[in-house]
């Protein structure tokens, strides 16, 4: 499934609780509608997907709450959840 254009909802069924690093989001924001799985937590080790993350490679986002995404920073990853409530470093 990896390359082909899919809405959050299809990623989230084709890519259950787990890490996915997303390309070519449209639009480019955190709400995006439509994006490509470019690697996934069950073929690419999470330290990779991080490290293209933080290159801006990818947009790293978990499955298994939608509202929790990642940022990879040079001090460790950063949890953020969409809805302003948790911030863990």
């Amino acid at each position: 499934m990896e390359g082909k254009r899919m809405t959050w909802k299809e990623i989230k069924e084709a890519y259950p609780n787990q890490v996915v690093g997303l390309a070519g989001r449209e639009p480019d924001t955190i709400n995006f509608e439509t994006a490509i799985v470019k690697y996934n937590e069950a073929t690419t080790p999470y330290k990779v997907m991080a490290e293209k993350a933080f290159d801006g490679e990818i947009f790293m986002i978990g499955t298994k709450d939608e509202d929790i995404f990642y940022i990879p920073t040079l001090y460790g990853d950063v949890c953020v959840q969409m809805n302003g409530l948790m911030l863990n470093g």
